[in-house]
């Protein structure tokens, strides 16, 4: 990835990485927003999105969509969304 800047993400934000098939940001050592778009073959596209939160970023929440295409638009939306946290004290 190369590095981008964007002054709207204000001073709380320490680094931004931002590439052809994604990007990164990282808000002090609070929360890290990663995106990214890919393809899994020539008819599926994928996006991802991945939040890491708290104070050493043990919790992490992924949405991701798949979206098969055909010859006539796009023939099926798949949806996820998980939850992991490191509850260990």
């Amino acid at each position: 990835m190369g590095n981008s800047h964007n002054s709207n993400l204000r001073s709380t934000c320490t680094t931004f990485e931002g590439g052809a098939d994604g990007s990164t940001t990282w808000f002090e050592d609070y929360l890290v927003i990663s995106m990214g778009k890919t393809k899994e073959n020539d008819n599926t596209d994928v996006w991802g999105v991945d939040y890491k939160i708290a104070k050493k970023l043990e919790h992490n929440v992924n949405f991701g969509m798949h979206v098969n295409h055909d010859d006539n638009g796009v023939a099926s939306i798949r949806l996820g969304l998980t939850d992991y946290a490191d509850n260990e004290t």
